[in-house]
């Protein structure tokens, strides 16, 4: 009763596609008519009573657990040794420069087979073997309805593309039917169905090719097991049942931009908008028929459909995110209906959440930088303004607009709602775009005359202040900045540098990921365009646009300071007289390292980045200067910011060594003995009344005195050995003395 069952279903399945198949190719079918006959048709078969089926048998399966051997290829060699075959008499054969045996599984097993082994291509040297294929030739003589089961997975950097075809003439031409994306975490059951194909039927000939693709290193695998080709009296099952869910549904967020239904498995329908944004596969984006929810479709190496505006599609999958966009991977699709006119876009004043996959429509723009519409790439990103607003346009290189020129008056602009935020992680609260489809969505205004984009030109000190909790004052302001470059480039594919006025009164970070026109070069005078911004309390300034004023300006000298805070933050300053507090710190890694010092009084956190020449120099191991910019990362994102002050080096030549400091200004002070064992005497040139503070190199206080008559004896009987610091203070005036205790 259960087949049966599967049968009628089976069959109403087929009354719907073949309803979706005539109309699509012959729009003047009356569908309601069509339905009517497919359902007389469908009520005789009904009405016919009891009939016989013949029951589901497996012609050929192969289990993989026995028959492997070590050879110069790998465990399997070609053709397969039969012992891994357990029914039929087909054959396998592959090309692969590298392959496995790994552990398999029980799904979808042959009779009687154990998990065992598996057979298991992999990346090979250079990743050689992608576009590898293994062939299968299985006859199917004497039987019809055929059916290919199979189990598979795959590593992280396995092969995630299986391209399915088949021939019917003995392997002289091979036909495409499907593409099977192993999953990455553990094996499951993959279906293709030669049940519609008439010459698959009673052919001796037969023959399945697995062409493998996207193997990203060597050791990454796809695993194949319990290959199973089997003969239907009636149609396959039906396809696993999964939720179908509005767009709506499945793209709501968090208050961090997450999206509520990441990795949900279900069915969505809705509409194509523009065309495809990739060159393997698909990408595009899908909204419901009234535009209040979109999201964008993606699945690289998917070639079954070619994205059409206007199809209306039934899409099965699973819901994902990056970098805030909700994102929809296929595992299959159904073309409901083409032609659908797509509803009007949106008119909006902003970009945020609410526009996120939806077709919108941003009114009155103008470029704030015209420069920026530069064609290069995969795409490029535009500032736009309303007068009161800065919107950030995408626009990708599969779009006909691409290679249009820069619009120079006022426009309109329509696109998807996009988001690229800043980071990878959550929360995802900024980088909203708007992504236009074609050149038809950018739309001249010819009856308004521009108004001309006013950038003021402010100075640094003006645009970093900051308030009570270190929030800068002019956050979000588009202006203009002159200063000099401090040190070199800090990023690799982008711009990021240290930019001080002239008299090194202020100063701030400059960075712009994948802005590539200009190289950094410390002594350049330049003019930026862009707008200010913070990141963990450190002020930085984004770049639109640039003009180099002048080369080779003499760079003001750094400010001697004995502490780090906002009024050091972005300028060149140097603390003199430190020694490392734990030299194991200085350990090159990552993208920089964090190292404390103290200069006997007072402990300061030094950065010291990967692209600087100092990231791989030794360690010093006497008293330093150390020069640099103020810098910061607080430890949180959010205000207040009003911790986290570091000083971060430009170059090597920032650290200036042999240093001495036993007297801070000529016979001051003289200490001895040193190196001392029970005491230590201190003499001062003057009489007047002193303090003594002695600190280990961790920074704590040991001992603390007044300094009277010129001089003091300090007992150090009960001192550990090591290295300390003196700090006197007579008259204002202070002095650092390095004291070693060794008994």
């Amino acid at each position: 009763m259960q087949f049966c069952t599967r049968i009628v279903n089976h069959f109403i399945q087929s009354m719907l596609i073949n309803i979706s198949v005539l109309t699509k190719s012959n729009p003047d079918v009356n569908q309601s008519e069509h339905m009517r006959k497919l359902i007389r048709i469908f009520a005789g078969v009904l009405a016919f009573g009891a009939f016989t089926v013949n029951a589901q048998s497996t012609i050929h399966c192969w289990d993989f657990n026995s028959g492997s051997t070590s050879t110069a290829g790998g465990k399997w060699a070609s053709p397969i040794p039969t012992g891994a075959r357990v029914t039929g008499n087909g054959t396998i054969t592959h090309n692969f420069t590298d392959i496995e045996d790994f552990a398999g599984s029980t799904l979808n097993a042959c009779v009687g087979s154990p998990s065992g082994a598996s057979f298991v291509p992999r990346g090979g040297s250079n990743t050689e073997n992608n576009g590898s294929h293994m062939t299968m030739e299985f006859s199917t003589a004497g039987e019809n309805d055929i059916l290919l089961t199979f189990a598979n997975r795959r590593t992280g950097t396995g092969f995630d593309t299986i391209v399915v075809s088949y021939s019917t003439n003995g392997g002289t031409t091979f036909t495409a039917i499907a593409n099977v994306f192993p999953s990455s975490s553990s094996f499951n059951i993959d279906t293709v169905d030669f049940s519609a194909i008439a010459a698959v039927n009673n052919n001796a000939n037969f023959q399945i090719r697995f062409e493998f693709f996207g193997a990203t290193s060597a050791s990454g695998n796809a695993r194949i097991d319990n290959l199973k080709l089997q003969s239907l009296s009636g149609p396959p099952p039906p396809p696993p049942v999964v939720p179908l869910y509005s767009i709506a549904d499945i793209s709501s967020t968090n208050a961090d931009g997450v999206v509520d239904s990441n990795n949900v498995n279900c069915a969505i329908e809705g509409v194509v908008s523009g065309g495809n944004l990739i060159n393997n596969g698909a990408q595009f984006w899908f909204i419901d028929s009234t535009n209040s929810a979109g999201l964008q479709v993606r699945q690289p190496g998917f070639t079954l459909y070619t994205p059409t505006e206007g199809d209306v599609l039934r899409i099965y999958g699973t819901v994902n995110q990056f970098r805030g966009l909700v994102q929809f991977t296929i595992d299959s699709l159904t073309v409901l209906g083409t032609g659908f006119t797509l509803p009007a876009p949106a008119v909006v004043t902003s970009l945020g959440e609410a526009t996120k996959g939806r077709l919108v429509r941003l009114n009155g723009l103008s470029l704030v930088s015209p420069s920026q519409w530069s064609a290069a790439g995969t795409g490029f990103n535009v500032d736009m303004t309303d007068g009161s607003t800065t919107f950030l346009g995408r626009i990708t290189s599969f779009t006909t607009l691409f290679n249009d020129p820069a619009p120079t008056g006022q426009f309109d602009l329509i696109g998807h709602g996009g988001q690229f935020a800043s980071s990878t992680t959550a929360p995802f609260n900024d980088g909203y775009q708007i992504l236009p489809r074609y050149s038809e969505d950018l739309i001249i205004d010819t009856t308004v005359t521009p108004t001309p984009v006013v950038i003021n030109r402010y100075r640094i000190s003006d645009i970093t202040t900051v308030d009570a909790d270190g929030v800068v004052d002019s956050l979000g302001v588009m202006c203009s900045i002159v200063g000099v470059v401090s040190g070199g480039n800090l990023l690799s594919n982008g711009a990021q540098f240290w930019f001080i006025d002239s008299t090194n009164s202020a100063g701030l970070l400059v960075r712009q990921p994948g802005f590539t026109q200009y190289t950094p070069t410390e002594g350049d005078v330049l003019e930026i365009y862009g707008n200010v911004s913070q990141f963990r309390g450190l002020i930085q300034f984004s770049i639109d646009s640039m003009d180099i004023l002048g080369n080779n300006f003499t760079l003001p000298q750094p400010a001697v300071v004995t502490t780090l805070d906002e009024a050091t933050e972005g300028r060149l300053i140097t603390i003199e007289n430190l020694t490392l507090v734990d030299p194991t710190q200085w350990v090159a890694g990552g993208t920089g390292f964090n190292v404390d010092a103290t200069n006997g009084a007072d402990t300061f956190l030094i950065r010291v980045v990967e692209p600087t020449t100092l990231f791989n120099e030794p360690t010093p191991t006497t008293t330093f200067h150390i020069i640099g910019h103020g810098s910061q990362f607080n430890p949180t994102t959010t205000a207040p910011l009003l911790s986290g002050y570091q000083l971060q080096p430009r170059y090597k030549e920032d650290l200036i060594t042999n240093i001495s400091v036993n007297v801070a200004t000529m016979n001051e002070v003289k200490v001895y003995p040193n190196p001392a064992s029970q005491f230590v005497r201190i003499e001062l040139t003057n009489d007047a009344a002193a303090n003594v503070v002695l600190y280990n190199t961790a920074g704590q206080l040991m001992l603390s005195g007044e300094i009277k008559n010129g001089n003091t004896t300090i007992n150090t009987e009960n001192l550990t050995n090591g290295l300390y610091i003196a700090r006197i203070v007579q008259d204002g005036n202070a002095s650092t003395v390095r004291i070693l205790i060794n008994r």
